[in-house]
């Protein structure tokens, strides 16, 4: 899978202020103007200050260097109010220098560090662990936005291309709030699918189930009802039809209503002799995420490799041979038919060789 990080500038230091300012205006409103020369304001104030040049160090750009230059004249004058005395004053400039800031900074980098484990194990969530590992993700307080394109082929002729979406909220941590999944059709891009699927508690789909979901077939999701209890729902792409924001509309059917897996599973699968428990309830979780799933089983005393899906449109599961073909009928008709069609055209190649035989052995006869 190959990746690479595209970022969009943060949230800068000029934002930051003028949120306060807001914040401030909104506090002289309630309080009056005399509140915020208290003592408990200013050291707010000026712990605030503290924080944005721990925040964003030494500034790169001019137009950085400038806002900090201008937030670190408003932040002397709140010095001066909050410290009248000046030896008192330069003490305290010293603490917050060697002291102070080289506390918050580290406070900065652990909360960075713990953010980028805990978006680590969503990604390990998603399904992306194997990726995640590579993957160069800066979660600096420079960004307030973070978009990681990843890909990988599925087929030969099908890629799944995925753009993995941070934010960060407005306490300042970053999320992973959702993901744009394109499946790719190589050979007629008209084909092409995508659908941005978004991580909240009831549509947390991985990587396995969007990809199912891109290719039609149905995902069994749990969610919580009006009265906080589970239940159990297939959802399945429509499409047909897309909603308001553009997307496809994602149908849900109720398990009772739609198609309930334990009871549809074939019994001359699910309980085969040679079905091992374990085996079965590999094959049931598959489908429930939406898998083609393959099993392997003897029919008519010879191994054979089959592969299944669930078909919600027709409340039944759907059947493909070794290579994927669709097979009509049952499974163990079509593997019959067609071995009995190999001995027709064996014969049919071999007979005019036979006759051919018989026509010089009747030569010789008669040369004799």
């Amino acid at each position: 899978m190959e990746t690479t990080a595209v970022q969009t500038k943060a949230g800068s230091l000029q934002q930051e202020r003028e949120q306060w300012d807001r914040q401030e205006a909104a506090y002289i409103n309630r309080n009056g103007a005399e509140a915020i020369i208290d003592a408990p304001y200013l050291r707010a104030k000026l712990l605030f200050f503290n924080q944005l040049e721990a925040k964003y160090g030494p500034p790169i750009t001019a137009a950085g260097k400038i806002e900090m230059d201008m937030m670190r004249l408003e932040k002397r004058k709140v010095e001066k109010a909050l410290y009248p005395n000046w030896v008192e004053r330069q003490l305290q400039r010293a603490v917050s220098r060697w002291i102070e800031q080289p506390r918050l900074r580290r406070q900065l980098e652990q909360q960075q560090q713990a953010q980028v484990s805990g978006l680590r194990q969503a990604l390990r969530r998603t399904g992306l662990s194997a990726t995640v590992e590579h993957m160069q993700l800066d979660f600096s307080s420079h960004t307030d936005t973070l978009k990681v394109p990843a890909s990988f082929r599925t087929r030969p002729d099908e890629r799944m291309d995925l753009e993995l979406q941070f934010k960060r909220d407005k306490a300042g941590n970053m999320q992973f709030p959702s993901y744009t999944a394109t499946l790719k059709n190589l050979q007629d891009p008209s084909k092409d699918r995508q659908y941005t699927f978004r991580l909240d508690k009831n549509n947390g789909f991985d990587i396995t189930e969007a990809y199912n979901l891109l290719c039609g077939r149905p995902v069994m999701r749990t969610y919580l009802n009006a009265e906080g209890r589970q239940s159990q729902e297939w959802v399945q792409l429509n499409f047909n039809e897309r909603g308001p924001d553009g997307q496809y509309v994602m149908e849900r059917f109720p398990r009772v209503y739609g198609f309930d897996l334990d009871h549809k599973m074939p019994s001359w699968i699910q309980f085969h002799e040679d079905m091992k428990p374990e085996h079965l309830q590999r094959i049931m979780t598959g489908l429930q995420k939406g898998n083609r799933e393959l099993i392997h089983l003897p029919i008519d005393g010879k191994g054979r490799t089959f592969y299944a899906e669930i078909n919600l449109r027709d409340r039944t599961l759907s059947y493909y041979d070794e290579k994927q073909q669709p097979i009509k009928g049952d499974v163990a008709g079509h593997f019959r038919n067609r071995e009995q069609k190999i001995p027709n055209r064996i014969k049919l190649r071999n007979g005019p060789r036979e006759r051919t035989a018989e026509k010089q052995s009747t030569t010789r006869r008669i040369q004799h």
